[in-house]
C-alpha cells in the first residue's frame, strides 16, 4: 500500500515536471498585421474603489500602425453586457472615456473596441481589470 502511494506521488511529480518544463511563454507579442488595432491595457485613474452614481474616467492603451477609425467601445461588467458607447476621446495610443458606476461590489471590467479595417467592422482583443464600486454617501 505504501509502495503504491509513493509510486503515484513520484509519477505525478514526473508528469508535472514534464508538463511545466515543456510549456512555452511568449517573450514578445506578435507583430501587428496591416490595419490592426490591438488593445494593451485598461486603466482607471484614481484607484480601484469607485463611488456609485458618479462618472469615472477609463483609459485604454492601444497600438496601431495608423490612426484607427473607431466605431464604438464596448464594456462588460463581470460578464454582464456588452454596453457600448460611441463617445470617447482618442490621442496617440490612448482612448479616454467616462463610464458611470451604477452597481456596488467588486466587478471585472472588460472592454473591446470595434473599428473599421479593410472597409469592414472588426473587433479587437479584450482587456480587463478589477474594480470595486462602493455606495455613494
Amino acid at each position: 500500500m505504501r509502495h503504491n502511494l509513493l509510486a503515484a506521488v513520484l509519477t505525478g511529480g514526473v508528469i508535472f515536471f514534464l508538463l511545466t518544463s515543456c510549456a512555452t511563454v511568449p517573450t514578445e507579442t506578435e507583430p501587428l498585421t496591416p490595419g490592426e488595432l490591438r488593445l494593451l491595457r485598461l486603466s482607471v485613474p484614481g484607484g480601484h474603489s469607485i463611488r456609485t452614481s458618479t462618472e469615472y474616467q477609463v483609459q485604454i492603451e492601444y497600438e496601431a500602425e495608423e490612426k484607427p477609425e473607431i466605431k464604438r467601445i464596448c464594456f462588460y461588467y463581470s460578464g454582464d453586457g456588452p454596453y457600448c458607447t460611441p463617445k470617447w476621446e482618442a490621442s496617440s495610443g490612448t482612448i479616454t472615456l467616462w463610464l458611470r458606476a451604477d452597481r456596488t461590489g467588486p466587478h471585472r471590467l472588460e472592454c473591446y473596441v470595434e473599428y473599421i479595417r479593410d472597409g469592414k467592422v472588426q473587433r479587437t482583443n479584450s482587456v480587463a481589470r478589477s474594480v470595486e464600486y462602493v455606495q455613494h454617501l
